[in-house]
């Protein structure tokens, strides 16, 4: 008698707990797993200039994506990889599709908090608002969503993931085609038609379609997995612009926890001095920094890299880019460290063997420092106390006695 009661028991239990026999699975992506945006058959068009970490591409229809933009990952179009993420693709749509709904909701979705299930809408949706996801203390959380129709999300729309919950546990399978606009996307996409992702779209996650054309503007991407990695530097490049100028440009991922970058420059194989400093914007996205080298004089070969300093004071170093400017010819080439406190280095080129005057003025132009050096042909370095001089901004001047040539750069005494 107490078997059959516990055995009544415990099917009423499970009956009344259907999560506890049909629970949500996540889909096994497998060679999709690092592709970020992708379609199975269709054109792949960017604009713009869009950011984007992770591989991407179309089995099938013409490309015409990176370029433009940045791309830190593989592209493939029409080869045997896009072929079986094709497949993969539609064999995990279709794993979402077999699974059982949990919980039937309506076609706007915003404005509400959603633990982990299976949730369907039967008919074209929306993302309006905010959409929070509550992992509820478990990082295996998996959130399902099933579209019948198409989505479109609103204009400033965003998921927020709290209490565990991670973006490459969440996936929306829509039947139809997808419109992102202006939206903050956390999760994976899978759908069975055309993509469209607007500017200022950024998913940390994918978006991968089994057909259809995919279009996308000035977005940001980043594979769900890379949000979960320390800082990592996927781009570093320094470009000459006009004016005998420099930019320098870096794309940054899961930068939490940094204070900022420092911008080093070497000439000629002079030691590297800082020439700049920008504040870290500490996002978990993609994100594009740019610092433009307008001092003045460049010549030869000038050096740059990037010092990354976290908040507890740690640092590391990027690789190390250089530019050619124009030729050598007479005059200052650098002085460091700037601003500096007892001594300063100065470095000046010479086309020839010859004497050239030092003159240090203040910034009303009165001479308070001069003498009289003698170069050699190249790169010379003169190293100068200034421990007597007051806090202040100072002018040096380089003059060639020989042909009047002078060559000034500011430096500032602390």
């Amino acid at each position: 008698m107490n078997k059959i009661l516990f055995y009544f028991v415990t099917l009423v239990a499970l009956f009344l707990s259907p999560n506890a026999i049909l629970s949500q699975t996540a889909p096994n992506l497998n060679s999709a797993d690092s592709f970020v945006l992708f379609t199975g058959n269709g054109n792949f068009t960017a604009s713009g200039f869009p950011i984007v970490v992770g591989n991407v591409g179309n089995a099938g229809g013409s490309s015409t994506a990176f370029p433009p933009g940045f791309l830190s990952g593989s592209k493939h179009v029409g080869d045997a990889t896009a072929t079986q993420v094709s497949a993969d693709i539609t064999t995990a749509y279709n794993d979402l599709g077999a699974q059982t709904c949990g919980t039937s909701h309506a076609v706007t979705f915003g404005s509400e908090t959603l633990n982990a299930g299976v949730y369907c809408a039967t008919g074209n949706s929306t993302l309006d608002g905010t959409l929070t996801l509550d992992g509820q203390g478990s990082g295996s959380s998996v959130f399902i969503i099933k579209v019948d129709g198409n989505l479109v999300t609103n204009s400033g729309s965003q998921i927020v993931l709290i209490n565990g919950a991670a973006s490459c546990n969440v996936f929306w399978q829509v039947n139809g085609t997808v419109d992102l606009n202006n939206t903050v996307f956390r999760g994976n996409i899978l759908a069975n038609g055309a993509a469209n992702l607007t500017a200022n779209t950024y998913i940390d996650g994918r978006v991968l379609t089994t057909s259809g054309n995919f279009t996308f503007g000035s977005i940001t991407v980043t594979t769900c997995a890379v949000s979960l990695l320390p800082l990592q530097l996927v781009s570093f490049e320094a470009t000459k612009i006009a004016g005998n100028n420099a930019q320098i440009t870096w794309i940054t991922t899961a930068e939490v926890n940094v204070s900022r970058y420092e911008i080093e420059a070497s000439v000629n194989g002079s030691p590297f001095v800082k020439i700049g400093t920008v504040s870290s914007l500490e996002s978990s996205f993609p994100t594009r920094y740019t610092f433009q080298d307008l001092q003045p004089n460049k010549t030869g070969v000038r050096f740059y890299r990037l010092k990354m300093i976290d908040k507890d004071g740690s640092f590391s170093y990027s690789f190390v880019r250089n530019l050619k400017f124009s030729d050598l010819k007479f005059g200052l080439v650098n002085i460091f460290p700037n601003p500096a406190v007892n001594t300063i280095t100065i470095s000046v080129n010479a086309e020839a063997k010859e004497n050239i005057t030092l003159t240090i003025a203040n910034m009303h132009g009165q001479r308070v420092f001069q003498k009289t050096l003698m170069a050699d042909k190249g790169i010379n370095t003169f190293t100068e106390d200034i421990r007597n001089l007051t806090k202040a901004t100072y002018i040096i001047s380089m003059k060639n006695l020989s042909t009047g040539i002078e060559s000034h750069q500011n430096f500032q005494k602390l």
